[in-house]
């Protein structure tokens, strides 16, 4: 009987302790600054590795991402984001300043969103996927050799200036695209393909870059 009370109360534990494992809550973990690598948990505050429920919050400093990770939120307000690993974003991505470099990706889940807000500019040098919904409020967006693809949807909601810095670029919408801004929203060097949706009810685009259009645009009364 002692045996079988003391293999119950082993099992009891064991099961408390992968319940606790499962429901342990989400955490903020800050980059403390400095050059390093995502894996090193001693580049965090508090010191752990950020899992797939936390939020990760990005100041200054270069992260490097070389495997690929998985992230709830992304809090990105300025330094560098490289590496080779591509970065997932399952719940919201905030970018308000920064960098996003290096031979990996950058994918926004199907299931998030994301806040581009602030004057500071966002920063692409590498490819970028988005699946999810983007509201693009404030800023510039810079391309430097980036490939940024559009299978959800994403909303500028500016008169947003797309330049480029150098290197091959594509801006390449195949989801929908809407343009609620009543200014100019300028695409300059960055080429513009387009074979989604492109919403456009008011303001003007200028395409100064090129690309290729595969649908139909309806331009607004007084755009051209």
């Amino acid at each position: 009987m002692k045996t079988l009370s003391r293999l119950a109360y082993t099992l009891g534990t064991v099961i408390l302790l992968f319940r606790t494992m499962a429901t342990a809550p989400a955490a903020d973990i800050s980059w403390l600054g400095g050059n390093g690598s995502w894996d090193d948990p001693s580049m965090w505050s508090p010191a752990v590795v950020p899992g797939t429920t936390d939020t990760a919050i990005i100041n200054s400093g270069t992260v490097t991402a070389d495997n690929d990770l998985q992230i709830a939120t992304l809090t990105f307000t300025g330094g560098t984001l490289a590496g080779g690993g591509q970065v997932t974003v399952t719940g919201t991505l905030n970018w308000t300043g920064g960098s996003m470099t290096g031979a990996g990706k950058t994918v926004l889940a199907n299931t998030a969103t994301a806040s581009w807000t602030g004057a500071g500019d966002k920063w692409l040098n590498r490819n970028f996927d988005n699946l999810g919904t983007i509201s693009f409020d404030a800023g510039r967006f810079v391309f430097q050799s980036a490939i940024f693809n559009n299978e959800g949807q994403m909303t500028v909601a500016h008169a947003a200036a797309i330049p480029s810095n150098g290197g091959a670029n594509q801006f390449n919408n195949n989801g929908t695209l809407s343009l609620t801004s009543s200014g100019v929203v300028t695409f300059s060097g960055v080429p513009f393909n387009n074979s989604g949706t492109l919403n456009w009810p008011s303001g003007s685009l200028v395409l100064d870059g090129g690309g290729q259009n595969t649908t139909t645009i309806n331009v607004p009364a007084g755009s051209y």
